[in-house]
């Protein structure tokens, strides 16, 4: 029998409903696999988890922490900390990131985002005066906190009882943004980085007739190179969150010679791994990097023990 010497074991925190869209998750395992990292997919809420049983947890396809589990997902990654575990992202990340409204926060430092206004359910009676305010013919309306494009609704003046009658009572607060025509027509543009670096680029697009670019809703993934001045572009927008990471995800549409920002996805952001060969290993080799400057490498096991 073949012994290797583990540097850590892991946990690849995921969701329970996302158990068919795991090719990144599978594909990240693997790779941490080769690099003596004993990685293991883990349902982030389970209640029979003791993160004792491992030396460092990723926050990877949670894609149910925006629900009404949202102050249990921060408890439990709170308690994933105070026990001295690295957590990629660190929490203080993920708590920055978790409300939409770091978008008002980056346009403070002159980064440009889509027009926002921020407002609670209460505040929904005046939504007609606002969108008279700001001559806004049609709009998007979401939760401050939210994924997947879960609550996310096209509206206009016709419709806003609907969205007043949707979003009554609503737990979080909600933004209010007018309806990007380049979303339909060019689509939106996603970059991910890893530690700073620049590692590959997508355009997504709606479904025929739809505005939502997520696969779930019909949208379309192209592998895309982006242009140096678009991939710069975006450095200054991760450089302005002042946030340290792992992984990130940016989204951006293009209006004219310019970039507005969509949003910026900290938390567990779609890698798109499977779509470029050998990024799951640069990821990987990331995560490498950080565990080997602070652990101490596991007892030696047998080699080819599978933890899929």
């Amino acid at each position: 029998m073949i012994l290797t010497t583990l540097l850590a074991s892991l946990a690849l925190l995921t969701s329970s409903n996302c158990s068919e869209t795991k090719e990144d998750d599978n594909l990240l395992i693997r790779a941490l696999q080769k690099q003596q990292i004993d990685a293991r997919s883990v349902i982030w809420d389970d209640p029979q988890n003791n993160w004792k049983d491992y030396q460092a947890v990723l926050v990877f396809s949670t894609w149910d922490y925006h629900t009404d589990k949202f102050n249990f997902f921060l408890q439990t990654l709170s308690d994933i900390e105070k026990q001295g575990i690295p957590l990629f992202n660190p929490l203080s990340t993920i708590r920055w990131n978790a409300s939409k409204v770091y978008l008002k926060k980056l346009a403070e430092k002159g980064v440009k985002v889509i027009d926002s206004i921020y407002l609670s359910s209460k505040d929904l009676k005046n939504l007609p005066n606002l969108l008279e305010k700001y001559g806004w013919e049609e709009c998007v309306i979401k939760p401050s906190i939210s994924a997947s494009g879960d609550h996310t609704f096209r509206f206009n003046s016709s419709t806003v009882q609907k969205m007043q009658d949707h979003f009554k009572d609503y737990p979080y607060d909600l933004i209010v943004q007018p309806f990007m025509k380049e979303i339909m027509t060019e689509g939106e543009w996603s970059f991910i980085f890893f530690e700073k670096e620049f590692i590959h680029c997508v355009l997504k697009k709606p479904a025929d007739g739809q505005f939502l670019v997520q696969s779930a809703h019909g949208g379309s993934v192209q592998p895309i190179t982006p242009p140096n001045w678009m991939i710069n572009e975006v450095k200054k927008i991760l450089l302005a969150t002042e946030q340290p990471y792992l992984h990130a995800r940016v989204d951006v549409i293009k209006k004219g010679s310019a970039l507005a920002v969509v949003e910026v996805e900290m938390i567990e952001p779609s890698l798109f791994l499977s779509y470029f060969p050998g990024s799951a290993d640069k990821l990987a080799q990331k995560i490498k990097e950080r565990l080997s400057a602070s652990l101490t490498p596991l007892e030696p096991r047998a080699k080819g023990r599978a933890s899929l």
